[in-house]
């Protein structure tokens, strides 16, 4: 790429802060809550640092489990 004339540098985007829901976030793991003695294991809140534990998490248990789908690792 770097021969070639007339390519532009783009500046690097920076994707916007997403907000979490709370509420829909409590909403959603409600019934679990209740059939799991209030699964004390879930946050009450979502975070990004719950989700980004979440993705941690699931990509370990993938790569253990030798998925090598894009989707997982």
């Amino acid at each position: 790429l770097a021969g070639q004339n007339g390519l532009r540098r783009l500046p690097p985007r920076i994707p916007p802060e997403r907000r979490l829901d709370t509420a829909t976030w409590r909403q959603l793991m409600l019934p679990y809550r209740q059939r799991k003695d209030g699964a004390p294991w879930l946050p009450s809140a979502a975070t990004h640092d719950v989700f980004d534990s979440f993705n941690m998490e699931m990509s370990d248990l993938a790569r253990r489990g030798g998925v090598s789908s894009w989707l997982f690792t």
